[in-house]
């Protein structure tokens, strides 16, 4: 039987596109078998969804949104025309957003709390290191923290580890700083924060996903293609979701991140 920890990195899993379907249902099935599937994790069966075989999306922290599956999605043109959610986010919006786990390690932030933010509108953004499509969405990000943080709006990075092992704070801590991010940053290495808000052990063709939660801990905004991008329709239709919760709610200064050592440290590793 597989051990769980001998699998390698999901960033260096780089799947021949030309593999055939057979053999690739083949492989991930031993995998099932084997054990690699990780407690709360998105599942699927192998060869029922050409797009999500080629997203090996069978389980956290295995082989998720990884190798040529995204650098395939990137070559494609960003959505341009209106947007709506997906089916999947619009069955979450206007429900309760779920409590961080408690095993969220944070990087440069004091541990935050769904329940301890109420009074203030909320974007959190699961991501992960070495990811072409939460690079292309980077910029998004720092926007919403420059813009909107002085007018209550606080943003939280939460990052799922892709492997087995998980990531380290100082890892994550120099990715973050390499994006830019001066906002909250966690560490989902159990996957049990990012299970709770959108995986639900199903089968998801992105694991990146974003949420908008009002001042009222309500899911009032979500999107879950990947990649989020500056001037994009559902970028536009971000900053019209914020801007509304927050003419709503005329709350105090968001709470800023506090750089823990491994963060700084990040900041002078380059």
């Amino acid at each position: 039987m597989m051990n769980v920890e001998s699998i390698p990195k999901c960033d260096k899993i780089m799947i021949d596109q030309n593999i055939s379907k057979v053999l690739l249902s083949i492989a991930l099935s031993t995998l099932a078998g084997s054990g690699a599937f990780a407690a709360g994790g998105a599942t699927y069966t192998p060869g029922t969804d050409p797009h999500l075989d080629m997203q090996h999306q069978i389980g956290a922290k295995t082989y998720t949104d990884c190798g040529r599956a995204a650098e395939a999605d990137m070559r494609i043109p960003a959505i341009i025309g209106p947007w709506k959610p997906s089916d999947e986010i619009q069955s979450l919006i206007g429900t309760p957003a779920p409590e961080f786990a408690k095993d969220l390690q944070w990087v440069n932030s004091a541990p935050l709390t769904i329940s301890g933010l109420r009074g203030h509108p909320v974007f959190i953004r699961f991501w992960f290191r070495n990811c072409s499509m939460c690079v292309s969405s980077a910029p998004l990000m720092n926007e919403l923290q420059e813009k909107y943080a002085k007018d209550g709006l606080v943003v939280i990075g939460i990052h799922h580890s892709k492997t087995t092992n998980g990531d380290t704070v100082e890892e994550v801590a120099k990715a973050a700083n390499d994006l830019g991010y001066k906002y909250p940053i966690a560490i989902d290495n159990s996957w049990n924060t990012i299970e709770r808000f959108w995986i639900h052990s199903s089968a998801r063709a992105y694991s990146s996903a974003s949420f908008l939660v009002d001042k009222n801990g309500i899911i009032v905004w979500g999107h879950d293609l990947g990649r989020l991008e500056k001037n994009t329709p559902a970028a536009i239709s971000l900053h019209d979701a914020i801007r509304k919760q927050l003419d709503n709610n005329k709350t105090a200064i968001a709470p800023e991140a506090t750089p823990t050592p491994a963060y700084r440290q990040s900041k002078t590793a380059k």
